[in-house]
C-alpha cells in the first residue's frame, strides 16, 4: 500500500465523490475509481457503498462503526 493510496483514499472519503476526489488530486476519474478498486482487492472488502454519483464509506472502513476492544 502507497502514500499514494491513503491520499486517494481519504480524498474521496472526505469529498463523498470520486469525481470530485479526482480534482481535488488533480488526477482523472478512472485513476482514482482504478486506485480504490486496488485497495478493496488488496484489503479484502469494500471501503465505499456506492449511491448514485455518492459514496459513502462502508461499515468495514467506518471508524465510528468498529465494535471497541475488549481486554
Amino acid at each position: 500500500m502507497e502514500t499514494r493510496d491513503l491520499q486517494t483514499f481519504l480524498a474521496v472519503a472526505e469529498t463523498g465523490s470520486i469525481t470530485k476526489a479526482a480534482v481535488l488530486l488533480e488526477r482523472s476519474q478512472p485513476s482514482v475509481t482504478r486506485t480504490i478498486q486496488e485497495l478493496e482487492a488488496k484489503l479484502g472488502f469494500s471501503l465505499l457503498q456506492r449511491a448514485g454519483r455518492r459514496v459513502m464509506l462502508s461499515d468495514e472502513a467506518s471508524p465510528s462503526k468498529k465494535k471497541p476492544a475488549v481486554s
